[in-house]
């Protein structure tokens, strides 16, 4: 399926979810390098009273459901941004796509604290990249 209509499809199902504010299609089918074999990546934001009231698994496994069904492809593969780690969560928005947004002020409100949240982290991920090459280059690392 072509990316355009996979993003036309996907926006259709969750404009008839009350709970999501908005999604992205990342991955691969953003990308463009999706093959037959490929899951198709959809990191969605949820109200909070979505987000607490979903089934037991989280409202991310209803929406897996209604999203396979209406592609007619799979797997459906559901990020859940509201709980995501914040390197995910700024990948997503640095290579995603947006695909559906029924809120442009919240999705500009997350943006913001992802960013901010992501600059505040560099330091330390550059501490821990330091100290994995440097056990790589010793030799011991997974020792």
């Amino acid at each position: 399926m072509d990316k355009a209509l996979l993003k036309t499809k996907i926006g259709h199902v969750l404009a008839l979810e009350p709970g999501v504010r908005f999604a992205y299609l990342f991955g691969s089918q953003a990308k463009g390098t999706a093959g037959r074999l490929s899951d198709i990546d959809v990191a969605v934001f949820f109200d909070e009273a979505a987000y607490i009231r979903g089934s037991i698994y989280g409202p991310e496994s209803e929406l897996v459901f209604k999203l396979e069904k209406a592609l007619e492809a799979g797997p459906v593969d559901i990020v859940v941004l509201n709980k995501a780690p914040i390197l995910l969560r700024y990948q997503v928005l640095k290579y995603g796509e947006i695909i559906y947004c029924r809120s442009e002020e919240e999705r500009i409100k997350f943006h913001e604290e992802t960013i901010r949240l992501y600059l505040d982290f560099l330091p330390f991920r550059a501490v821990q990249n330091y100290y994995l090459q440097k056990r790589i280059n010793e030799g011991t690392f997974g020792r």
